[in-house]
């Protein structure tokens, strides 16, 4: 699997800084029965001083929301 990573990763362009950043998330877990249930979830991703010090790294705060639903059988 030699060489499976190229162009991932550029030797020639050393990390500018390490810190990559910060994330916040938070979670609500509703049981709506004893077999049921919904996980609520958002998440922040505060992008750090690597992705504007680093040549070739794009720098992105990133935010999302997300359900899970479960079913105990």
């Amino acid at each position: 699997m030699k060489g499976a990573y190229k162009g991932l990763f550029n030797p020639n362009n050393p990390a500018g800084d390490r810190e990559l950043g910060h994330e916040l998330d938070v979670l609500f877990s509703i049981d709506l029965d004893p077999r049921n249930n919904v996980l609520l979830g958002y998440s922040f991703f505060n992008a750090g001083d690597y992705y504007d010090t680093t040549v070739g790294a794009t720098a992105y705060d990133v935010q999302f929301f997300y359900m899970q639903y479960q079913t105990r059988f």
